[in-house]
Order: structure tokens, then sequence, then C-alpha cells
């Protein structure tokens, strides 16, 4: 029954390319990706983008952030709020900050980033689009909303995972409640 209810799997992949679609649109910004962790939780690659012109394409596609930098950027969030990361010109004008260096390849003025996050605190990911200036006013217009499309991606992921884990055990005849003991309800 579980096949007919649920035709359509919604796998994180899917997820993100359709959250880095309708971003472009909802926030009216030029282009966007989200990153999501990799199968050994090793580093954050993207898993979706949209609007990137095609001279950077290649490198949203190949990049990934290392646990390492993941840690040092969400060290920046306070609490559920957005950042924004003025990016440089060359790479050379980041000696010591490695990743805002690679970034410099971007040519854009600055990402505004929220953390794609479960309420419970796991970190699924990172919802990124680009700012074509500083302005203040703008960056945090684009920062709430950012934040409020990287909740709703949290969402999705969850609702995916908790799907998955229905299927699973409808297939393996694993009990009928989630995460609990059916014992009693076999007495």
């Amino acid at each position: 029954w579980m096949r007919r209810r649920w035709p359509v799997r919604s796998r994180p992949r899917r997820i993100a390319r359709t959250v880095a679609s309708a971003t472009i649109d909802v926030l009216d910004v030029p282009a966007t990706c989200v990153m999501l962790w990799n199968e050994d939780r090793s580093a954050l690659f993207v898993a979706g983008r949209s609007g990137w012109p095609l001279e950077t394409a290649r490198f949203i596609d190949e990049y990934e952030s290392s646990a390492e930098a993941v840690d040092r950027l969400f060290a920046q969030f306070a609490g559920d709020a957005s950042i924004v990361v003025p990016i440089p010109d060359t790479t050379a004008a980041h000696p010591d900050d490695p990743m805002l260096a690679e970034l410099a390849r971007l040519g854009v003025a600055a990402l505004a980033i929220a953390p794609i996050q479960a309420r419970q605190g796991e970190l699924y990911g990172l919802a990124v689009v680009t700012l074509d200036a500083l302005d203040p006013t703008e960056a945090r217009r684009v920062g709430d909303g950012l934040v409020a499309v990287a909740d709703q991606a949290a969402v999705a992921l969850q609702n995916a995972a908790l799907v998955e884990q229905i299927r699973h055990q409808a297939a393996h005849g694993v009990g009928s409640r989630i995460g609990g003991d059916d014992s009693a309800l076999a007495a």
C-alpha cells in the first residue's frame, strides 16, 4: 500500500534542486545554491543550484566545503539568523581564509547564507544566495527571506527522511508505529 500512497520519492538532491530553483523567484536574487552533507558527513556539496552563469557553473558543481570549514562558518550564525559574507575581488584578498579566497572566483559582491537546520539542531546543510551589492537593507530583506526558505527546506528534508523510514518499515514488516515499541499492540 505504501507504493500507491507515495509513488514519488523526495530525495534530498531533488529537494535541494527545487529549493534552489524556487529561491531565485521568491527572494528575487541572481543565483542560489543548496548545500547538503555528503554520505559520510565529511563535507557539504552543492546538491542544487540555479541562476549561475556558465563560467561559474562547473566550479559550483564541484565545490565542497569541509566539515571544519562548515564548523567555522556555523559558529558565526546567531541562532536561526542568516549571515552575509562579503566576497573579495581577488583570491589574494583573504590569504588566511582559503574558503573566502576560493569563493572570489564567483565574481559576486557577497553571499547570504542560512543554515538548513532541524528544530532539534541537526544541520542538514546551507541555503546560499548571491547579492550584487552590500546594501544593508537589501541584505537584511534577503537574509530574513533566506531563513524562511531554509526552514522550509529543513521540514521537507525531515519529511522525506520520515517517508523513507516508513517505507523501510513497511517493506521489512517492522512495527506499525514509528520509533515505538509495538509489543503492546501484539498482546
